[in-house]
Parts: structure tokens; C-alpha cells; sequence
């Protein structure tokens, strides 16, 4: 599975890569952020020089990144964690349930 994490360089999506990078079904982390686009993961935050599954920051560019993603896609804001879409539904879908 390919887990995409937008605004991953936060707090929250440090720990969502950390959880996704120990999950045996997650083949591949990108993760997206306006700040540290280019940048290596382990650049960001040292904690996660050990796994190598993880793509450089891709820039997140709004609605235009989020349709073109292909991956099941987790959405992170402040304080809260939404899940976007994922490659069978229609993207864009929100969901506040978890």
C-alpha cells in the first residue's frame, strides 16, 4: 500500500511516518510539505534516518497536488488528522472519524 501524508513535516506527520514506516502492509511514504520540499526525511527530523522507504518532501501545491495523487492519502492539519481519499473513492472525500 502507498500511503501519500500531506504536511508531513509537522509534529503529527513525524509520528504518522514513523507509525506508516513499521506497518507491514505500507510499501512506500510520500511525504508532502510547502517547507521542506526537495528535502530528505531524515534531513527534517533525524529520528527517521532509519527508514529508507521514504521519498524526499514533494511540494504540496493545494487542490492540485491532491488530484493528482494516486495513494491512499492522509490529510494532516493542526490537532487533526483527515482522511482525504484513497485510490478507489472519489478524491477529495473528507472524514472526520478518526
Amino acid at each position: 500500500m502507498e500511503i501519500s501524508i500531506i504536511g508531513a513535516s509537522g509534529y503529527t506527520g513525524i509520528e504518522l511516518m514513523r507509525i506508516l514506516a513499521n506497518h507491514k502492509k505500507v510499501d512506500l511514504v510520500k511525504p508532502y510539505s510547502r517547507t521542506y520540499a526537495g528535502k530528505k526525511a531524515d534531513v527534517v527530523n533525524k529520528s527517521l534516518v532509519k527508514f529508507a522507504q521514504f521519498e524526499n518532501f514533494a511540494d504540496f501545491d493545494g487542490e492540485k497536488t491532491i488530484h493528482d495523487i494516486d495513494s491512499d492519502v492522509c490529510f494532516l492539519s493542526y490537532r487533526k488528522v483527515r482522511f482525504i481519499s484513497s485510490s478507489h473513492q472519489d478524491t477529495g472525500t473528507q472524514s472526520d472519524r478518526y
